[in-house]
């Protein structure tokens, strides 16, 4: 019988001492593998991520530039329609409302100029055939006097204020109806001009 059991295996230990060496690195290495593959994953997201805020930014930049110009076109169209509408109150509607309220302009010229100046003497130069006219349209009120004279230099639609400190006021309808319309002209001139532009 020999004594073999009884003596030291070293050759068994080091083939034990090679397991637990394979076995650490193995895990060395399955631990870095997770790691890259999880850096990789996140990489990948990031990268995803990236890519589908760019392609939302750029559609709502294109659904922005389009909503603009519809605005645009839009804004155009209103424009054109709007020009008749406009034209037809100036010519049929703006010139009744501006006779129609002509004598309570008048007295609104000559309330204005007294409370700045004083009672004062007021002299109201019309169109021949007109004094009755503007005598029906001026807002009756105690103490409101003035005298109103028919002057054959004065045009149709025109009023003429004179006041005895000097001062002089015109109401003129029809001058301010051109000015209105000037006004409406250059305004649809310059808008279309900028939406045309714009487009």
């Amino acid at each position: 019988m020999t004594i073999s059991h009884m003596l030291e295996d070293f050759a068994h230990e080091q083939s034990n001492g090679d397991l637990t060496v394979n076995r650490a690195m193995l895990e060395e290495e399955r631990l870095s593998a997770f790691e890259q593959g999880y850096q990789a994953g996140w990489d990948d997201s990031l990268e995803a991520a990236n890519g589908s805020e760019k392609k939302v930014l750029k559609d709502l930049l294109e659904a922005l530039s389009s909503l603009s110009l519809s605005q645009q076109e839009i804004y155009g169209e209103l424009l054109v329609n709007m020009r008749p509408f406009l034209n037809t109150l100036v010519d049929f509607v703006l010139p009744t409302v501006l006779k129609g309220t002509l004598g309570i302009h008048v007295k609104s010229i000559i309330d204005d100029h007294i409370k700045e100046n004083g009672e004062c003497a007021v002299s109201i130069s019309v169109a021949n055939g007109k004094a009755e006219i503007l005598k029906e349209s001026l807002p009756h009120s105690p103490g409101f006097h003035v005298n109103i004279v028919e002057d054959s230099s004065i045009e149709d639609s025109q009023v003429r204020i004179n006041f005895t400190s000097g001062d002089e006021k015109e109401v003129d309808p029809d001058q301010l109806l051109t000015e209105v319309k000037s006004l409406i002209e250059d305004f649809f001139k310059n808008e279309v001009s900028t939406v045309k532009e714009a487009v």
